[in-house]
């Protein structure tokens, strides 16, 4: 994954920015949800950091997803540009 990011922003000299949104399959505890989601998204963020992406990152906890099966668990990621 990393590295198709990486491919996509080398092409571009604009100022890629990556909103990262964590989401989680529903529980009992909203709060766990939410920690966890947003747990999920950092993750995600640092290892795009290890692989040197350079980018602004927007790290969010979006919380439970409308999935109720473990496709649930997951961070989904938008990148847009601004420019420099």
């Amino acid at each position: 994954m990393a590295k198709t990011v990486l491919k996509t922003v080398a092409k571009t000299k604009a100022i890629p920015v990556i909103k990262i949104e964590g989401y989680v399959l529903e529980t009992a505890n909203k709060s766990y949800d939410m920690k966890l989601a947003l747990a999920r998204a950092k993750s995600v963020e640092k290892e795009l950091i290890a692989e040197g992406v350079k980018a602004v990152f927007q790290t969010v906890a979006v919380g439970i997803h409308s999935a109720k099966d473990a496709s649930a668990r997951r961070v989904e990621m938008v990148v847009t540009y601004k420019k420099k």
